[in-house]
């Protein structure tokens, strides 16, 4: 746990390369805490779970898989030049066997306090930090974005999916709920990039398009 909220720390991260010349993710990013931005210009947030998916399970493994592949991918950006100090706050602690709604609420809870600190200029330039969540189902889409909606400023989201995942709810949030969740709770705009023919319903497409929402197939 961090200061209250439910994060488990995360681990050390190590580039594979020997060669002293690279600069690999793994040699940038470091453990933080809510508290201990300074100097840091993003973190990242696992989410390690998948409870809700509709499909095929396996993206709770998202968190770890992702880390491992990007300790070693090199930072040098030919524009930019390299990337500076990346922090990692390690992933939320969602209890297994827990209802989607209550797993929504407990990442909302953290999502929250991340876009609270990570807003509030509180690193070593003065400018926000940018906060990126691992997944994790895509149910988990709903409380990353949900903090935000009370913020001034329109609020949209871009989804690279093959499905627009604005089911309505029925019961319990599914993987195929978030958008709607969003939608229902203020959300300005939803454009879905790549969505597949034959993979949704009239009924589902109608709606995105009565939100104003943009659609734009594979």
């Amino acid at each position: 746990m961090t200061a209250g909220v439910p994060l488990d720390p995360a681990g050390d991260w190590d580039g594979p390369s020997t060669d002293p010349n690279d600069e690999q993710f793994g040699d940038v990013v470091t453990p933080v805490t809510l508290d201990s931005f300074d100097g840091i210009g993003g973190v990242l947030v696992g989410e390690p779970y998948d409870g809700a998916v509709i499909g095929t399970p396996g993206a709770r493994k998202g968190p770890a898989a992702i880390r491992e592949a990007l300790a070693g991918v090199k930072t040098h950006q030919f524009d930019a030049g390299p990337v500076g100090a990346v922090g990692d706050l390690g992933n939320v602690a969602i209890p297994d066997g827990v209802a989607v709604s209550d797993a929504q609420a407990t990442v909302c809870e953290v999502t929250s306090a991340v876009h609270e600190a990570t807003g509030a200029g509180d690193n070593a330039s003065g400018e926000e930090m940018l906060p990126v969540f691992l997944g994790g189902d895509n149910s988990l889409s709903y409380p990353n974005v949900a903090p935000l909606l009370d913020r001034e400023g329109g609020v949209g989201v871009v989804s690279l999916d093959a499905h627009l995942d604005c089911r309505e709810l029925r019961g319990e949030p599914s993987s195929g709920t978030p958008y709607r969740q969003l939608h229902d709770a203020g959300l300005d705009g939803l454009a879905v990039l790549g969505a597949r023919h034959f993979e949704t319903s009239t009924a589902y497409a109608e709606y995105l398009r009565e939100q104003g929402g943009e659609i734009v197939t594979a």
